[in-house]
């Protein structure tokens, strides 16, 4: 992690990949110094992202960022936690 402003995850704006971009992030984990987890409410989903990595994964939630009521679906994700 670089503490002199550098991004880590995610981008600005609002062109680029849908894993490369956020909506509203809400709550945020630093695991170990090698992954961070980021519930991305307005997309409806959790992201991961690895140290050194251009993309994130979505792990929870719709991919493309659709909201719906499936178990494969968020609304507005908003707090995470992780347990071992």
């Amino acid at each position: 992690w670089d503490l002199n402003g550098v991004t880590v995850a995610g981008t600005s704006g609002v062109a680029g990949p849908m894993d490369n971009l956020f909506n509203v992030p809400f709550s945020l984990i630093v695991q170990s110094n090698t992954t961070i987890y980021v519930s991305d409410q307005n997309n409806h989903r959790v992201q991961r992202w690895n140290i050194g990595s251009i993309f994130g994964n979505t792990i929870a939630g719709q991919a493309s960022g659709e909201v719906g009521s499936s178990s494969k679906h968020f609304s507005r994700s908003g707090g995470i936690a992780i347990d071992r």
